[in-house]
């Protein structure tokens, strides 16, 4: 499973412009952030995609919003992704002297540190040489960074990169966010918005008044606002043959992931009975987050106690594939 979700992740960025394949479009566009958070908790087991995907963000920082970084973390289960999240902010701030990556940074030093890499199989990888300091400061022990600045800038007319490329025309803004689920729904509300984008509920309430005012959607705020799809598919996609690229909820569905991968690999749990109980809640969150996602729910059909410990690990597989083969329903 983990070696199906790192073919998805190498298979996104290389689409970003990482050094990799990129013979082929997925159909939907991507949450740059929550993509972001997912590859550093699945980047502990390829060293090289973690690499390349530092070296992406080096080259692209400009692109990147630290105030969803900050707003997505808070999803994230436990403190994982969020201590490498720091080493990365600490080694963005170093190389771009830019002070605004330091809100993410935490300083974990006086906790023990663990070895960063891992095998598929969860047993850590040796470490060469001296312990690169930002990710020491988190807590972790890894080799020292060496990036071969191999990362171009991403092509934004692939599907992707919608998001991407409406950065490129509103700055790092919510903006971009709101016009790329507009683009993708048929009237949306505030509340949906801000679930959807990772935004407050107060910005996503003013971000769609002011789109009205300036005659860019129809609608009221009571039933809710609408765009002109044709006339933004010509403007940025470059015509109207040209399909929509297709909003999945990234930001629930990957952090679920994480869980479920976490889940599945503790073995502190002796009891069978224990196990499977906790695997059946988790089931039911997996199911929750992929239902309505844009995504094919493996989840969809109930199971019982009996039979969880055989299912679940069959339908992440079934997820996994999707993610990997760029599936839609």
């Amino acid at each position: 499973m983990r070696a199906a979700l790192l073919q998805f992740t190498w298979r996104q960025w290389s689409q970003l412009g990482i050094a990799g394949d990129v013979s082929f479009q997925d159909p939907w566009l991507l949450d740059i952030e929550s993509l972001l958070l997912f590859t550093l908790y699945m980047g502990r087991f390829d060293p090289r995609l973690m690499d390349e995907v530092l070296d992406w963000c080096i080259a692209n920082v400009d692109t990147l919003s630290v105030q969803r970084l900050k707003r997505l973390r808070s999803s994230e289960p436990g403190n994982q992704v969020a201590r490498i999240l720091s080493a990365l902010a600490s080694v963005l701030q170093e190389r771009t002297g830019s002070a605004r990556w330091q809100p993410l940074q935490m300083d974990n030093a006086n906790d023990p540190p663990e070895p960063f890499f891992l095998d598929l199989d969860g047993s850590p990888l040796p470490l060469f040489g001296a312990s690169a300091p930002h990710f020491l400061s988190a807590g972790f022990l890894r080799s020292p960074i060496s990036l071969r600045s191999l990362s171009v800038t991403p092509s934004i007319d692939l599907p992707v990169a919608l998001i991407l490329k409406l950065r490129a025309l509103f700055g790092v803004d919510p903006r971009a966010e709101a016009i790329a689920y507009l683009m993708t729904h048929q009237v949306v509300g505030a509340r949906e918005l801000a679930r959807a984008t990772a935004c407050a509920s107060a910005t996503a309430h003013a971000l769609l008044k002011a789109l009205h005012a300036g005659q860019f959607l129809v609608g009221s705020g009571r039933q809710g606002y609408a765009l002109e799809r044709s006339r933004w598919q010509a403007f940025l996609l470059g015509g109207l043959d040209r399909p929509v690229p297709e909003w999945i909820a990234w930001s629930v569905v990957l952090p679920t992931l994480i869980s479920a991968l976490e889940t599945i690999a503790d073995g502190s749990l002796a009891s069978s009975y224990l196990r499977s109980s906790r695997w059946l809640r988790l089931d039911a969150s997996l199911c929750h987050a992929v239902k309505g996602s844009g995504l094919s729910n493996p989840f969809a059909i109930p199971t019982g106690i009996d039979e969880i410990e055989h299912a679940l690990p069959e339908r992440l597989h079934r997820l996994s594939m999707i993610l990997a083969g760029g599936i839609l329903p």
